[in-house]
């Protein structure tokens, strides 16, 4: 799957699209020493409460898995997406393919081993790819917590305007980015969380005027999120801008912990103004496997997938969740690119074509349930989703370099995958 370079590089604005899963907080001070003393935080029975903003789901978040006392349809089919429906004990991999990693190491791998899996790559560029997109807002929420701390101001159901600068490096040099947020915060009378929407601004350079290119909509019941994020793009394709619209939306059960929990389910569109680069996925996580589902491509680059990969999660509680510490191991997937249908089990260590993978039986005969529709999905703003980037910011806000790179040090993934499996045609 090709791939495209950002036009304005990696990794802060790239990361800088998905503004503020927490950013409604306090704004009184102008530096990044910016803390909250005394304020709780904790959540109770299915709800979590606006002092725990640190606790509400992020898009890459791991998904908890039901208590065993549980019942219902949504803990009926996590036990079926997690089956494997064998006898014989099931098998893992040991380290797979970390999503912390470079892709250009995992290419010197794949050209290296003569028995290595062309479903494995392919899946692991459409997972490169989308994981390094899906944490935008994640780690735009880590540089809000770390400016502002964990504030329980201004959740009054208004609009609210804010600019921030984030110091980073690149190129050995540092660099300021300045953007602008209009965010909204309601909650019920119990003080729990029900909407957070979020519009968000950048200026490439102090002074020149804003651009709107990303709306942000959360919304939260008593045992489940919804997160609806939209975002525009202008990227480097071979010389030429290309313009992206990217749409994707989650929704997950949560539990009293305020943890995802069974299936995290995501839908996730992207549609470029000249048509040449258009996706569709659909992506379900549970606690122990990653299924993608969808197309790419068009004409005779068109690709259809359906796979189906262990995770391996190498967090450790007590420490701050890096979606760079997940891992794709053993796996199955069937894939059709212009017309020619593969299907291919792989062990995730070694990379090697596995056709005794336990996860074949995830993905035999699924290519029966490729998607038929491969129109491009015509991708906009709604009147309710613009912002023109106007008014009076109420404060300035600024993250020095230390806390911006703590936070890009646990969120960047590496997205570079143009040339991952050209061994294989692309």
């Amino acid at each position: 799957m090709p791939t495209v370079s950002l036009k304005h590089t990696q990794p802060v604005m790239t990361f800088l699209l998905a503004i503020l899963f927490h950013f409604s907080c306090s704004a009184e001070s102008s530096d990044d020493q910016t803390t909250a003393e005394g304020v709780e935080t904790h959540t109770k029975a299915g709800t979590i409460l606006i002092e725990a903003f640190e606790a509400l789901p992020k898009i890459t978040d791991p998904v908890a898995e039901f208590a065993s006392s549980a019942l219902g349809t949504a803990v009926e089919e996590a036990k079926s997406f997690n089956s494997l429906q064998i006898d014989t004990q099931l098998t893992t991999a040991s380290t797979g393919i970390s999503m912390g990693g470079l892709v250009s190491d995992l290419k010197s791998r794949f050209d290296a081993n003569e028995n290595a899996s062309s479903s494995l790559c392919r899946t692991m560029n459409q997972a490169f790819r989308f994981m390094a997109g899906a944490v935008e807002p994640d780690l735009t929420t880590c540089y809000i917590e770390a400016a502002f701390g964990n504030r329980a101001e201004f959740y009054d159901g208004d609009y609210h305007i804010y600019d921030f600068s984030i110091v980073e490096v690149e190129d050995d040099q540092e660099e300021t980015f300045n953007l602008r947020a209009k965010v909204k915060v309601e909650a019920e009378d119990d003080g729990t969380i029900k909407l957070f929407e979020a519009f968000l601004c950048e200026s490439e350079e102090p002074g020149d005027p804003f651009t709107f290119i990303r709306y942000l909509k959360k919304t939260l019941t008593a045992d489940s999120i919804k997160i609806y994020t939209k975002k525009f793009n202008v990227f480097n394709n071979n010389g030429d801008d290309q313009e992206i619209f990217i749409e994707t939306e989650v929704n997950s059960n949560i539990n009293s912990d305020g943890q995802m929990v069974g299936l995290k389910k995501i839908n996730h569109s992207e549609t470029s103004d000249d048509y040449n680069h258009v996706e569709k996925s659909i992506i379900t996580q549970s606690n122990e496997n990653i299924r993608y589902v969808g197309w790419s491509g068009s004409g005779d680059r068109l690709r259809k997938f359906y796979s189906f990969t262990e995770l391996i999660d190498s967090n450790q509680d007590g420490e701050d969740y890096s979606p760079r510490k997940l891992a794709f191991g053993d796996g199955a997937a069937v894939i059709e690119i212009s017309g020619s249908t593969t299907t291919e089990g792989w062990d995730g260590d070694t990379l090697s074509i596995d056709p005794d993978s336990e996860r074949h039986v995830k993905v035999e005969g699924k290519e029966s349930e490729f998607p038929t529709d491969t129109t491009p999905a015509e991708l906009g703003w709604s009147d309710n989703q613009k912002f023109d980037c106007s008014g009076d910011a109420e404060a300035d806000i600024k993250l020095g370099l230390e806390k911006s790179v703590a936070c890009s040090d646990r969120y960047w993934i590496d997205q570079e995958t143009s040339n991952l499996c050209e061994r294989w045609g692309y």
